[in-house]
């Protein structure tokens, strides 16, 4: 590490860089692609490069790749930046937690419609046929519902 803290700076930007990618679910070759969007020379081999402490960057690319996380900076070069990703991960984590709730009670209630239909049709043959039994016990006798 030299004196003035660089390396703790440029190794913290490292880690952001990727973790904010893959937070993204973004490959490298998708990061380098939208920084090629925003004016920059970027391949997948300069992302890996960045990440890897191989490859200087430059203020401007770390602005760009601020912008193209949709981070602020500091998310990226600040001394909080493992908190923030943290934070992120699990504000992003609560989100997929209410989407799946959401699913599950969607798919509730098809189920539950389904279970009305077959009900409101099992009571219709029934009626047809003259039957008086429940749709659980011709369940039992191989019918299926």
């Amino acid at each position: 590490m030299t004196d003035d803290g660089t390396d703790d700076v440029e190794g913290t930007f490292r880690r952001g860089v990727r973790t904010w990618r893959e937070l993204h679910g973004w490959s490298q070759t998708e990061l380098a692609e939208r920084m090629q969007d925003r004016g920059h020379r970027w391949h997948q081999a300069t992302v890996y490069k960045v990440e890897d402490g191989r490859r200087p960057t430059r203020l401007a690319e770390a602005v760009a790749l601020a912008d193209v996380l949709d981070v602020p900076l500091t998310n990226l070069i600040g001394p909080d930046a493992p908190e923030r990703v943290a934070r992120f991960e699990l504000a992003r984590a609560a989100r997929r937690v209410k989407e799946a709730q959401a699913e599950v009670e969607q798919w509730q209630a098809e189920v539950e419609q389904a279970v009305k239909e077959r009900d409101d049709l099992a009571a219709k043959y029934n009626e047809l046929a003259g039957f008086t039994s429940t749709v659980e016990e011709d369940a039992d006798d191989g019918v299926e519902q």
